[in-house]
């Protein structure tokens, strides 16, 4: 009932040419014990110790970064020092 809302057509296919879906109408035909029979899984530990070595580069990283912002902060004061002195300098020579 739904459906005559819609304007729609209905076009067969056939076997051979729609491949996909003949496949999945036929799964229960198909042979999938053998399927996965040369594929190893790596272990749960080699996961986990896979994903605590990201974890812990990712924190290192984030340090290194906090260092470098501190770092960028002081060489930022340190130019403005420079400049007040410098001018401190300029203005101190033009009165001599």
């Amino acid at each position: 009932m739904k459906l005559q809302d819609y304007s729609s057509v209905l076009q067969h296919i056939l076997e051979k040419t729609n491949t996909k879906t003949d496949i999945l109408s036929r799964k229960d035909q198909v042979d999938t014990i053998d399927d996965n029979k040369n594929i190893k899984l790596l272990k749960n530990e080699l996961w986990t110790r896979q994903v605590k070595m990201e974890v812990e580069l990712i924190i290192i990283r984030k340090s290194q970064m906090v260092e470098e912002i501190i770092l960028l902060d002081k060489i930022q004061k340190y130019q403005i020092k420079k400049q007040k002195v410098q001018k401190e300098l300029e203005t101190n020579n033009g009165q001599a």
